[in-house]
C-alpha cells in the first residue's frame, strides 16, 4: 500500500538525521578548539539529538506499519498516539532539564517554543483520537516538521554559544 505522505517522511527523516550528525560536527569543532562542555551545551545538544532522532525514527513509523495491512486511518491513529506519547514524556523531560541548567529567564523564544512544540503534540493526540477531525497525514506530518523546526530554530539561536563567539550585540 502507498501511505499517504510517506515520500515526505523519508525525507523528512533524512533531514533528521542529517541535523544530528551537523549538530554532532559542531560540537565536535568545539571540543576540538579546546573549549569545555558546560551544562547548558549538553542540554542543547541532548535536545538536538534526541529530537532530531525522535523525528527520524517516528518518519519512518508509519512507512513501517503500511507493510501489516492495517488501514491508513489505522496507522496515522497508531502512529500519533505513538509520536504524542513519546513527544508528550520528552517536552516534560525537556522542561525540567532546561530549568536545571538555565539560571534566571530564558528569554521570550524559549516559552514560545515550548507553547508551540506542546500545541504540536497535542495535534498529534487529536489526530490519534479522532477527536477534532478525522485521522490522516496532514496533523502528524506538521507536528514532526515543527519538532524537527524548532530544534533547527534553536540550534541556530545558540550557535555562538556552541563557537564560543560573544555575539554582537554583547561587543558594542
Amino acid at each position: 500500500m502507498t501511505l499517504t505522505g510517506s515520500d515526505y517522511l523519508l525525507r523528512l527523516s533524512a533531514l533528521a538525521v542529517s541535523f544530528v550528525g551537523w549538530s554532532a560536527i559542531v560540537v565536535t569543532l568545539r571540543r576540538a578548539l579546546g573549549a569545555e562542555l558546560s551544562a547548558l551545551h549538553v542540554y542543547f545538544v541532548r535536545f538536538f539529538i534526541e529530537g532530531g532522532l525522535g523525528v527520524a525514527a517516528f518518519g519512518l513509523f508509519p512507512g513501517a506499519l503500511s507493510f501489516t495491512g492495517l488501514t491508513e486511518i489505522t496507522i496515522w491513529r497508531l502512529s500519533s498516539a505513538a509520536a504524542g506519547l513519546m513527544f508528550s514524556v520528552y517536552l516534560i523531560f525537556l522542561f525540567r532539564r532546561r530549568r536545571r541548567v538555565t539560571i534566571g529567564p530564558t528569554g521570550l523564544s524559549t516559552p514560545i517554543a515550548f507553547a508551540i512544540s506542546v500545541l504540536a503534540t497535542v495535534a498529534l493526540w487529536l489526530n490519534a483520537t479522532a477527536w477534532a477531525f478525522p485521522p490522516g497525514a496532514a496533523a502528524y506530518l506538521l507536528a514532526l516538521t515543527w519538532l524537527l523546526v524548532v530544534g533547527g530554530w534553536v540550534f541556530v539561536q545558540n550557535l555562538e554559544l556552541f563557537l564560543g563567539v560573544t555575539p554582537a550585540r554583547e561587543r558594542s
